[in-house]
């Protein structure tokens, strides 16, 4: 990625309009994160904040892990960090207790994908698929990755499983 220097910023805030339009949601998100730079370095710390947001939040729906960290890492450097965290869950097993990051690891433990597969494909070291599982499985309160793909799948299925006979 580029860095902001030098640009305005609401002509980048034109180019993710654009973006949006076009769909080209990743450039739009980096054009929200070079302006996020730029207002940060040039003392618009609340108005970088709801940039950076509005960039994380395109990051995650696209599974965009490592350019949100970068976006992170970027707006860090100026002293800007997101915005209020969703609020946490308070239950500490079941559904209701997976993170977000437990979520995508099961459905893709579900697609038949091994950890390595998972790795690569979010941008995250084999040993964080393996804690995403591990955790998932406890609060689950299950054993194997074949019980975790099955429930799954059984909830993704609107009627439930097919009959059988």
């Amino acid at each position: 990625m580029q860095r902001a220097t030098g640009r305005d910023p609401d002509l980048l805030l034109e180019a993710a309009r654009r973006y949006q339009k076009a769909p080209r949601p990743l450039s739009e998100a980096h054009a929200y994160t070079d302006a996020a730079e730029l207002l940060a370095q040039r003392g618009r710390p609340d108005q970088a904040r709801a940039l950076l947001d509005r960039a994380l939040e395109i990051y995650t729906r696209l599974d965009a892990q490592w350019n949100a960290g970068c976006a992170l890492s970027r707006l860090r450097a100026h002293a800007v960090h997101r915005g209020a965290r969703k609020p946490r869950s308070a239950a500490r097993h079941g559904w209701e207790a997976l993170t977000d990051s437990e979520l995508v690891v099961a459905g893709h433990v579900a697609a038949g994908r091994s950890n390595p597969e998972i790795a690569t494909r979010k941008y995250i070291s084999r040993r964080t698929v393996g804690s995403h599982v591990s955790h998932a499985l406890r609060k689950l309160g299950m054993t194997s990755r074949v019980e975790l793909a099955t429930e799954v799948i059984r909830r993704e299925t609107p009627d439930g499983p097919p009959p059988q006979g």
